[in-house]
């Protein structure tokens, strides 16, 4: 994946999350440490272990796992709108007639049949 030969996952390590080289160095503490001003000779002064190449391939990754990709269709906008909008709410629809459906179903079994009078 990228050449990001130092971020690793192991689910016995950190749960599973990406971790620097395999140690218990989560990708996110040095991405956090970063974003909060800390300059990579200070990562390192406090991390020995860690070395620069370490911290540059967990901003990579925290770049790759950010990239997003938006595709715009103007030409079908309305359409393309009620296509959503059908997909996000006929499931709802369905699924509240089938569990109405299935509590009148209940319920029918649960009342009794009505007396007949001879």
């Amino acid at each position: 994946m990228l050449g990001l030969d130092r971020i690793t996952f192991n689910p016995k390590i950190m749960a599973g999350q990406a971790c620097i080289r395999g140690m218990r160095v989560p990708v996110s503490l040095v991405v956090n440490l970063v974003a909060n001003g800390k300059t990579v000779a200070e990562i390192i002064d406090d991390y020995p272990y860690l070395e620069p190449e370490d911290i540059r391939q967990s901003l990579l990754y925290a770049a790759w796992l950010t990239q997003e990709q938006v595709y715009t269709c103007y030409s079908c906008g309305k359409s393309l709108m009620k296509f959503i909008i059908l997909i996000l709410i006929l499931p709802v629809r369905f699924t509240v007639e089938v569990k109405v459906y299935s509590l009148l179903d209940n319920f029918q079994s649960i009342i009794p049949a009505p007396l007949e009078h001879s």
